[in-house]
């Protein structure tokens, strides 16, 4: 026969073997007491995620207005001003070099005008003159007075070659790319933080997860251990083409190797705008994808070269994703959080 009693659980909270109630969320038993005392502190801590999510809505709403006073539009600010001074300290000295000029005409205009005026009055004392000096005379004064306002012997050009340097601003997003694909001798390793290559003597390329379609984007890695036949690449690849071991040498591969070599659509080239690799173990680089510009740089932080590389989008087709390669044993890669 079949006990009609249900077993009774005891109270989470007193201990009581009154536990009639079983809450789904956190599947503890109450008793009718602290049933109500559960329910009455959820509500509290509800009470208390309302208020955060207020205050973020105040946060953004402050954030929204108040952009003006944030760290890195200060420095937008900063260099607005900088630049200022620089545009007007060189209209400056343009405007001395304009006088200086300026001064030079009028004292040859005027050394010119005295001696007009000497031969005008011996012409005049000696009764000497014909229409044909008349003539003469008024020309020369029409084109002294031609000469003067503006001065035809100045004129002011822009030299593009060595216009006056105000550095450009780049809004860039700093992100933490991970490395999410290999192919060939390589592994990747450390959440895909860490590329290192494998025991076979060929080539393991790698790219990162992100992709990047538009906007500036910088990103960090260390040479954690290079030999000496520095057979690494560092760039970028559209996602658009399939993987290979030496993914330099693919049609829509930008970047730079070592032994002095860069690569543009897979192709090699050596010295190319005076690169030089000069990699070596424990460098920091510095890699900025400027999808905006179609470009790529990279930077030694050792050395403080920098190098940049135009991409030709009808080649290397967003999206892009970082592209790695390496070819010794050994050789490793880690990309540094920001």
């Amino acid at each position: 026969m079949t006990s009609s009693i249900a077993k009774v659980l005891p109270c989470s909270i007193c201990g009581k073997a009154t536990g009639n109630f079983t809450c789904r969320g956190c599947a503890q038993d109450f008793c009718t007491k602290h049933v109500v005392e559960h329910r009455q502190l959820l509500g509290k801590k509800m009470d208390e995620i309302t208020q955060q999510c207020d205050q973020v809505r105040q946060n953004i709403a402050e954030y929204t207005t108040k952009a003006g006073i944030h760290s890195l539009m200060r420095q937008i600010d900063a260099w607005e001003q900088e630049s200022i001074v620089k545009i007007n300290q060189t209209a400056a000295e343009y405007r001395n070099q304009l006088r200086n000029e300026m001064n030079k005409s009028t004292i040859k205009a005027t050394t010119i005008l005295e001696s007009l005026n000497k031969e005008l009055e011996t012409s005049r004392q000696d009764d000497t003159f014909i229409e044909t000096d008349l003539k003469t005379w008024m020309t020369k004064l029409t084109e002294l007075k031609n000469d003067l306002v503006p001065p035809r012997n100045i004129s002011i050009v822009e030299d593009y070659g060595n216009a006056l340097y105000i550095t450009k601003l780049l809004v860039i997003e700093t992100l933490d790319d991970i490395f999410q694909n290999s192919y060939g001798s390589i592994s990747i390793e450390d959440n895909g933080k860490v590329i290192t290559h494998g025991f076979m003597p060929n080539y393991g390329a790698v790219r990162g997860k992100g992709e990047y379609s538009s906007g500036c984007y910088q990103f960090h890695f260390k040479l954690e251990c290079l030999h000496y036949s520095q057979q690494a690449f560092f760039g970028i690849i559209s996602k658009t083409v399939l993987m290979q071991s030496k993914s330099s040498t693919i049609s829509t591969a930008y970047g730079w190797a070592g032994n002095n070599n860069v690569f543009l659509n897979g192709v090699s080239l050596e010295e190319y705008n005076n690169y030089q690799s000069d990699m070596k173990t424990n460098d920091i680089f510095e890699l900025l994808i400027n999808c905006d510009r179609q470009s790529i740089l990279l930077t030694n932080k050792r050395t403080g070269k920098t190098h940049e590389l135009k991409v030709d989008t009808s080649k290397c087709p967003f999206p892009w994703q970082l592209n790695f390669c390496l070819h010794y044993w050994g050789d490793r890669v880690r990309l540094l959080s920001t």
